[in-house]
């Protein structure tokens, strides 16, 4: 009889092993986190002995040669897709609770890396932008996402508090550049009763001291 082996935590290929499981027919196996994002079940054996890498798409990166530069390293775009996945689909990643956790999806055509890149190229990707929800509780899918500098990535997180006025709906730091008016202090009028047109365009006023000198800004 084989000693038992515990493969918990593991790492295989781009396979790492999370817990033990049994395939559909019944068998022994483990269940395995890829680093594309997807979950596959996998025996001790195929794992040992390098039979099964990857939950199948090591074997079509190989197939479309899309995801790795002359370098060999991964392209920038490739790394983008494989992060939109662990945030959706890996339950022990991170940022999971704001995404697949509260029930983000990812358009089921880009399962396949090659889907996500022809829509990647003909929708205006190039090297240093980042994809973008349009509504922030929708999907990823291709009615709903652009691309965008990463720089302008922090405005859209769903942490950002998002005001609606005159039918815009942007986050208060967009609000506080529209306006002049520091974010915080919009937030601090909105939290003490004000309507969102005062809070949005009553200037602010500022205190001084007797010397004449302005000593802060205040939201009343």
């Amino acid at each position: 009889m084989s000693k038992y082996r515990d493969l918990t935590g593991q790492k295989f290929g781009r396979l790492t092993v999370i817990a033990k499981s049994k395939t559909e027919n019944g068998r022994s196996a483990w269940l395995c986190n890829c680093d594309c994002g997807r979950q596959s079940k996998v025996q001790s054996f195929d794992l040992i002995n390098g039979k099964t890498k990857s939950c199948g798409c090591l074997q079509g990166k190989r197939s479309h040669g899309l995801s790795r530069g002359d370098n060999g390293k991964h392209m920038p775009l490739y790394k983008v897709w494989v992060q939109m996945r662990q945030r959706c689909l890996n339950a022990n990643n991170v940022n999971f609770k704001n995404y697949g956790g509260r029930g983000i999806k990812i358009y089921k055509e880009w399962e396949s890396y090659k889907n996500f890149y022809d829509w990647a190229i003909t929708s205006g990707y190039e090297k240093g932008l980042t994809i973008e929800r349009i509504n922030n509780d929708g999907n990823y899918d291709p009615a709903n996402c652009t691309w965008i500098p990463q720089s302008k990535q922090p405005d859209n997180l769903r942490s950002n508090r998002y005001i609606t006025f005159n039918g815009a709906n942007w986050t208060l730091r967009k609000w506080g550049r529209i306006t002049g008016i520091n974010a915080r202090t919009i937030g601090c009028r909105i939290d003490r009763g004000w309507s969102t047109e005062r809070a949005l365009t009553q200037p602010v006023r500022r205190d001084v001291n007797a010397s004449g000198t302005i000593d802060k800004a205040v939201a009343l």
